[in-house]
């Protein structure tokens, strides 16, 4: 005879049922993954657009995340095909239900920090690249510091936290547990300075920078997306401090979702940035469908401006844009019967410099 409890009769098949939590929680960890991974595309694409190489360290710290992304997305699908996240814990105490989801809540915490260490770490660098001159680079340099031990706080957390480790996952071990609540809440509490931190980094400086006013509030806006995985941050605090451990794989699964929503945001927030000529090119694209103009037109881009990230990418510290507009049939070096009549030629170059 199967036993009965409040939420239902106990699950004894292999793999337990998925329930509308679970649902969504393997939902979240299959969108948010593919939404970072084609935006990190979207990336790789600005960086040839520029002619960059897409291999800057900032680049290659936003890929590492977003395979730790994917890790974490996989890992909480587990979670619930495998450990029955999102059935009530007396429901699972018919099998080895209870050590895969407490595995894979071990493996979640440190794919998590992972994820959000590579990004911050990211974002960081890039701030340090465009922003900061050598006599000041000691401060990126001090905030990198503060996100690798954010980084390696979370994921000590979740190994020393009981003792032996095996308590971790299986039930049947012998040992103890430090307070949960405490430590977990200490992780997203200075989660919540890094964040701060990294969005009040580039703000100053940004707002000095030489471009168009609605372009700079633009740029400052992207890197006050931020703001949003600060708020998904405060929101996890709350549901750590409010979490019933008695029915734990029922109550982890809306962490979990927020955790996976804020990393992804947080790749979004990494990325953004960069994206500028991508979007351009693909208005533009779109534009020269429906534009009457004559064939052969093509509207200047505003973001061939003269913006201080894209000379640091050349590491260059000065630089400016000349524009030379001529009739093409005149231009040296070029016959007239080489272009059609009335057509004139737009030369455009960046002059840089070091001193």
């Amino acid at each position: 005879m199967v036993a009965v409890t409040p939420y239902g009769p106990v699950i004894t098949q292999r793999h337990p049922p998925i329930t509308s939590a679970g649902a969504g929680l393997i939902a979240t960890a299959v969108i948010m993954p593919v939404v970072a991974t084609l935006w990190t595309i979207l990336r790789v694409w600005t960086r040839k657009i520029r002619g960059v190489s897409a291999l800057l360290i900032e680049d290659l710290l936003c890929y590492l995340a977003v395979l730790f992304f994917w890790g974490l997305g996989i890992n909480y699908m587990c979670m619930v095909i495998l450990g029955g996240a999102g059935n009530h814990l007396p429901q699972l105490t018919g099998g080895d239900y209870l050590m895969r989801f407490s595995q894979t809540t071990f493996a979640a915490q440190v794919l998590y920090a992972l994820t959000l260490g590579c990004t911050k770490m990211s974002i960081t660098w890039m701030i340090k690249r465009i922003f900061f001159e050598v006599s000041h680079i000691w401060i990126p340099y001090c905030l990198m510091v503060l996100n690798f031990g954010w980084m390696m706080q979370t994921i000590l957390t979740g190994i020393l936290i009981c003792r032996p480790i095996t308590l971790n996952w299986d039930p049947n071990a012998r040992g103890s547990c430090g307070n949960q609540t405490v430590l977990f809440s200490a992780v997203s509490i200075v989660d919540i300075v890094t964040d701060i931190l990294i969005i009040a980094l580039p703000v100053k400086m940004l707002w000095g920078l030489k471009m168009r006013r609605t372009y700079k509030i633009a740029v400052v806006c992207m890197f006050g997306a931020g703001l949003l995985t600060i708020a998904f941050t405060v929101v996890r605090l709350y549901s750590v401090f409010t979490l019933d451990f008695s029915d734990m794989t029922y109550n982890f699964v809306s962490i979990s979702i927020i955790g996976l929503v804020q990393s992804g945001v947080a790749i979004l927030v990494a990325t953004a940035p960069l994206l500028r000529p991508a979007i351009d090119r693909t208005v533009e694209s779109c534009m020269s469908k429906n534009s009457k103009a004559p064939a052969g037109f093509r509207q200047l881009s505003e973001s061939e401006e003269n913006l201080r990230w894209e000379l640091d990418v050349m590491h260059a510290h000065k630089g400016k844009t000349l524009t030379e507009v001529s009739n093409a049939g005149h231009s040296e070096g070029m016959h007239e019967d080489e272009l059609p009549s009335g057509q004139i030629k737009v030369t455009q170059s960046t002059q840089i410099s070091r001193g």
